[in-house]
């Protein structure tokens, strides 16, 4: 019978091959990611238990408080380690289908390796959104909990803000400031200008002072010159060594929390930014931050892509460790890259955005290009 009599769909000849090629590629990767995940979740156990087993001696932690701690740590710990399992399953799955001479079958049997491989990206880009949602929804609440524990249960200390500030605008009720250091453990202000408002935002008054200290619930000013403008357009004028100002900020006030930006989600960062930057605080390293919560994710996808062309080059038995070796350092020199970057951001040198994106458009390139050549 023919397609035509029976109404049946033509089918390409090399589809079945190929569909039966990607799963067993994609089943083969998922076996060695799951177990190098496992062993690198592990690892980053050990490491982090022996970089912090001295403090939970020194501060004689309870058991269930240091065990609820590693607990909460794991969506950070398995961000970390994924892109390394990432990397190494593709190098294992391809070394191996190269060793077996399987790519040479794949090549023989005129299906392009380019081809071959597309199952093993879409799996890192799979991985790479997991990661992005791991990141957004379980790694803040385990981060924020875990840090809460070390803390408050283990070190017992709560001490998380900031104490001074420098060069820094906050907005009040009816006025404006424009604070040029504070000392919370002073409870002294530095250079402050307070900018008086009125209805629709008119200025009513101005005052400048060199300085102020908070004394028995009150703020004094001291070297104070204090304006109040007239409806005519003058202004009446009163200076002072010493005066007492009232407004209504305490010292507690102007201390601000120091988050970690590993405690936020996206939306909630953005939502932080907002209201900082409202209070006049420069926000640009909370910015670099949130650009890296978009660029981060994609780390797993960039080790995959760098992977492939290394493990399909080295094709020669002698080459095969070479090729890894080769890979496995130029993807983790990723994060050294990323790392310099990001500080680069954070210092107003490089753009928030290109901080963050910059080390993943560069290993883009590079694998793509690598990628491409693998036919040649």
């Amino acid at each position: 019978m023919t397609p035509a009599e029976g109404g049946s769909e033509t089918r390409d000849p090399g589809d079945w091959p190929m569909r039966i090629l990607s799963r067993y590629i994609l089943r083969e990767f998922l076996k060695f990611f799951a177990a190098t995940l496992a062993g690198f979740t592990t690892i980053f156990y050990v490491i982090d238990f022996l970089d912090n087993v001295g403090d939970l001696v020194k501060y004689n932690a309870p058991f269930m408080a240091g065990a609820l701690y590693y607990f909460y740590k794991f969506p950070q710990i398995v961000f970390y380690a994924m892109p390394v399992a990432v990397l190494l399953a593709t190098l294992f799955v391809l070394t191996i289908l190269s060793r077996n001479n399987e790519i040479m079958a794949v090549r023989s049997n005129g299906i392009s390796v380019l081809r071959a491989v597309v199952p093993l990206l879409l799996a890192a880009l799979a991985l790479s959104a997991f990661a992005f949602v791991n990141n957004e929804f379980l790694v803040p609440a385990g981060n924020a909990k875990s840090s809460k524990i070390y803390k408050l249960e283990i070190k017992r200390d709560a001490s998380d803000v900031y104490f001074t500030r420098d060069n820094f605008w906050f907005r009040s009720e009816n006025a404006i400031y424009n604070i040029g250091s504070f000392d919370y453990l002073r409870k002294a202000l530095g250079p402050i200008t307070i900018y008086r408002m009125g209805e629709k935002f008119r200025p009513v008054g101005r005052v400048d002072a060199k300085g102020g200290r908070w004394v028995d619930g009150r703020w004094i000013f001291y070297d104070v010159v204090s304006r109040e403008f007239q409806p005519d357009g003058g202004a009446r004028v009163v200076t002072a060594k010493e005066m007492p100002v009232d407004i209504p900020e305490t010292p507690e006030s102007f201390k601000v929390l120091a988050p970690d930006p590993n405690n936020f989600s996206y939306l909630d960062l953005k939502a932080y930014i907002e209201k900082i930057r409202e209070d006049g605080y420069d926000p640009t390293k909370y910015l670099v931050d949130l650009q890296a919560k978009l660029s981060t994710p994609l780390i797993s996808l960039l080790s995959c892509l760098i992977a492939i062309p290394f493990a399909l080059r080295t094709t020669r038995a002698g080459q095969r460790p070479i090729g890894i070796l080769l890979a496995i350092i130029l993807a983790s020199s990723y994060w050294f890259v990323l790392a310099y970057s990001l500080a680069f951001g954070r210092q107003g040198t490089f753009h928030p955005m290109l901080a963050a994106w910059l080390p993943n458009l560069g290993y883009a390139l590079l694998g793509g290009a690598l990628l491409f050549t693998v036919e040649e």
